[in-house]
Formats: structure tokens, sequence, C-alpha cells
């Protein structure tokens, strides 16, 4: 008869040990979920990053190969660097390289401009920038070169 009243007293606590054991599996699941959300939008940002500078990569080589002499508004216009309504104080351009490759099927909302300006009589610094929106929040990247007129 003892038996049957050592059992009597532990009835509930079976209860909240199973209720305890839910909860925290609760936990674990909400953890691991938030955990791999943030994961997959690290991932989504570092990859549009990368994009980005491939991009911008790209476009800087376009502007190089044209050389010095070329690397104003009318030469970028000419070959295509640049999108028509650009101005001179706003190059624009939403293909790279001329070769038809639209900004904004690699990233979400792109755009690039170009900023040609001259760090001497002989040298002129390019720098290309990349914008782009993604879930409402504006993002840039940028990279310059230097072109050398060789005489």
């Amino acid at each position: 008869m003892g038996q049957l009243k050592l059992f009597s007293d532990k009835r509930g606590v079976i209860f909240i040990d199973a209720m305890m054991g839910i909860l925290l599996l609760t936990v674990l699941v909400f953890s691991v979920t938030a955990t791999m959300r943030v994961a997959f939008l690290s991932r989504t940002m570092a990859d549009q990053h990368t994009k980005a500078a491939i991009l911008i990569s790209r476009e800087l080589e376009s502007v190089r190969s044209l050389g010095y002499g070329n690397t104003s508004y009318t030469g970028l216009l000419f070959y295509g660097l640049i999108d028509s309504s650009s101005t001179q104080t706003s190059m624009t351009f939403t293909t790279i390289g001329g070769t038809g490759d639209r900004i904004n099927t690699q990233l979400p909302s792109g755009t690039g401009s170009i900023i040609i300006t001259d760090s001497s009589s002989t040298v002129k610094k390019v720098t290309v920038t990349i914008n782009w929106a993604q879930n409402g929040r504006s993002h840039s990247d940028s990279a310059s070169t230097l072109l050398a007129k060789l005489e």
C-alpha cells in the first residue's frame, strides 16, 4: 500500500517534466529558425556585394581599355559605356562595359555612375559606383583606378 501513495504523490511531476521538455524543444526550434533566417540574409547580402564588385571591375576595365585620351564624357558616350541620358556632371550607366549586360538583372534596382577627376595634368582618377536596393535599404559599392597619359 505504501507504493500506491508514493505514485500518487508524483502524478503531477511527470506532467510538469513533459511540459518542460516541450518548452525546451520549442525554444530550440525557434532559435534554429531565427539563426537560419539571419544566415540566409547575410549570405544574400554577401552575394550582392560580390556581384557589385564584379560589375564594378568589368566597368573599370572597359574604361581603362579606352585609354587616357578617350576617358571623358564624349569618349564614354561614344563607346557606349554611359547612358545617352547622362550629362557631363552625372555620368550614369545601366549596362556594363557596353555589352548589354544590365545591372538591374544582377542587382535589384541596380544603377551605376562614373566620376572622372583630374588628379594631375597627366593622371585621371576614374571612380565607378554601383547602387542597388534590397528590402527597402540602399546599398552602394565603389572602386577607383588611375589612368596615366602615356607620351
